[in-house]
């Protein structure tokens, strides 16, 4: 993979271009570590020992006071290890942050040419701006600490991966989530057939073990998820992460669709359009899937369900806690602008939506059976494609819960003019 330097929050140069003085001439101040590329030593001129083409390189920034370099107040810290965790000394063409990792580690961010067949997984991103395919991981086995930390590095970044062939059930799938963070309660109306209680059940086939009919109650509950949404946005604490486990799948259509509003946001800055991200930087929204339900299906809930289910508010643009990166967070959840006027403010979501869901940001993922697929409802939403009603379909979701609601997040303030493209 082309090793790639993270400069700020959503600016990202080819290392191989990279020298102090065009980074000072870019005005860009580093301050976040992460690991976000990788390539082994003399691509991109970057120095390291010829004889040691294995080695894995993690680029990152560190931002510490004390010591100038290129008119920036941040010092460089160097160190690497090899394969074995056998230390070395630092050699670099430029004083840049490098890291070289441990072997499980580099599954996910290179291609440890001398790891064993299943030893370590690894991470092969898609051409688009969403996704990637993490393949070398069987779930069966519940990864540790370290995978679980990669994984989580992987998700962040690339917002949608794909595990294929995950031959698991309930428990297995419970235990692999936990390891991202405390799992939410499903709602009641996606618990049955006998699915653990920390599972979310999404099929068209009930307790008896027959599909139901088309017209069913709980059929037309599920064609809400049709809509572009972010999961759990209408709950004080929004998810995280979610898990989806294709258990069956029908001939045909089906899939589910996942858009990047990272990549939106960047464009719609960008292109400069109305209003700003300055203008939309502090708008608060109103999210409710009693709304969201009554796009596709009416006034669908009981009155005393509605009571279970009251409005939140939410954030209209979110800061990524682990990337720094900007995005809309919207959905078909999101009903209003808090202060605006109620058609003015559900024009502008509607708008944002739109932008959010073009094609050049979508990734469609087509279902094999036992395919595993996360997401970060973070940066991403997604959506479910129609299939024919006869046929079976059965999904199983674990759905990791947030931190804390998006109004309560830090490093929400307005973008510094550092972040400024070019």
């Amino acid at each position: 993979m082309q090793m790639i330097l993270i400069s700020d929050e959503d600016q990202w140069i080819p290392l191989e271009s990279t020298t102090p003085g065009n980074i000072q001439g870019r005005g860009l101040e580093p301050r976040v570590t992460d690991i976000l590329g990788m390539s082994a030593p003399g691509e991109a001129n970057m120095a390291g020992p010829e004889d040691k083409p294995d080695w894995a390189i993690g680029v990152a920034w560190e931002a510490n006071p004390g010591k100038s370099w290129t008119g920036k107040s941040w010092t460089a810290t160097e160190y690497f290890m090899d394969v074995r965790n056998t230390p070395h000394a630092p050699s670099f063409r430029y004083p840049l942050v490098f890291s070289y990792l441990a072997s499980r580690l580099t599954g996910v961010i290179a291609n440890n040419r001398r790891r064993r067949e299943n030893d370590t997984m690894r991470i092969e991103p898609f051409s688009g701006p969403l996704g990637a395919r993490v393949v070398e991981l069987d779930l069966r086995m519940r990864p540790d600490a370290e995978t679980r930390t990669a994984l989580r590095a992987a998700i962040d970044y690339h917002g949608v991966l794909v595990l294929a062939e995950q031959d698991i059930g309930d428990d297995a799938q419970v235990a692999f989530s936990q390891g991202f963070g405390e799992l939410e309660a499903p709602l009641g109306f996606d618990q049955y057939a006998g699915v653990h209680r920390l599972v979310t059940r999404l099929a068209n086939v009930g307790n008896d073990d027959e599909v139901m009919a088309p017209d069913s109650h709980h059929v037309r509950y599920m064609r809400g998820n049709e809509l572009w949404h972010t999961d759990s946005s209408f709950k004080p604490v929004p998810a995280k992460y979610s898990i989806l486990h294709a258990r069956e799948i029908p001939d045909s259509g089906g899939e589910t669709e996942f858009a990047d509003c990272r990549d939106a946001y960047d464009a719609w800055r960008r292109e400069g359009l109305s209003p700003s991200v300055e203008e939309l930087e502090d708008l608060i929204c109103e999210h409710s899937i009693v709304w969201s339900r009554s796009l596709i299906i009416g006034d669908f809930f009981t009155a005393e369900e509605k009571a279970k289910m009251p409005p939140v508010e939410q954030r209209l643009m979110r800061v990524h806690p682990a990337t720094h990166r900007r995005s809309f967070y919207a959905g078909s959840h999101a009903s209003h602008v808090k202060g605006w006027p109620i058609d003015e403010g559900r024009a502008l979501v509607a708008k944002i939506n739109e932008y959010c869901t073009r094609p050049e940001r979508i990734y469609r993922h087509r279902w094999r059976t036992h395919d595993l697929v996360m997401w970060d409802n973070r940066s991403v939403l997604h959506r479910g494609r129609p299939h024919d009603p006869r046929q079976r379909r059965v999904m199983h979701r674990t759905t990791i819960r947030g931190d804390a609601s998006s109004l309560r997040e830090a490093g929400s303030a307005r973008p510094q003019q550092a972040n400024a493209e070019g």
